[in-house]
């Protein structure tokens, strides 16, 4: 299936939807609480599928959140990058996707551990890379560094 086409399929099938074409990656643009709902489609509704989950990683904005996934189908060749907006920045969350990629385990740990980000459903989500007595989210704009563990 051609980019396209695939624009136009999910534009009826997820209308809340949006795309961006700044750069040589088709970019969707979808609110969180839609995001899991997306990419089980693009997973498995789409054909080819898009069977790779090649990055998730996490933004934090001035004004809100983003998990961004970014998908590759291995037959078409083709990456998508989805960008999950979280409004909420007190208590960001968005549903996991273990089970649709189990190696989404350690990232979303990773993002819940540095953003704060909590992934509703994940089978064991804990900080990885600080300890569990670890006080903020060293990734966020908001995060006061006291000690000065984080230098530039």
């Amino acid at each position: 299936m051609q980019i396209e086409e695939l624009k136009i399929k999910l534009a009826d099938a997820f209308p809340q939807c949006t795309f961006e074409e700044k750069s040589n990656m088709t970019t969707i643009l979808i609110n969180a609480s839609d995001a899991y709902a997306l990419i089980k489609y693009l997973k498995t509704e789409v054909n080819p599928g898009f069977d790779t989950l090649s990055c998730l990683t996490a933004i934090d904005w001035p004004d809100y959140m983003e998990v961004v996934y970014i998908l590759f189908s291995r037959e078409s060749k083709t990456q998508l990058i989805i960008k999950s907006k979280i409004s909420d920045r007190n208590s960001p969350e968005t549903k996991s996707i273990c089970d649709l990629w189990p190696g989404a385990e350690l990232l979303e740990c990773e993002i819940f551990d540095l953003f704060g980000i909590n992934f509703t459903n994940h089978p064991l989500l804990r900080r990885v890379f600080l300890g569990e007595e670890w006080i903020g989210y060293p990734l966020r704009k908001d995060y006061v560094d006291e000690i000065n563990m984080i230098t530039l």
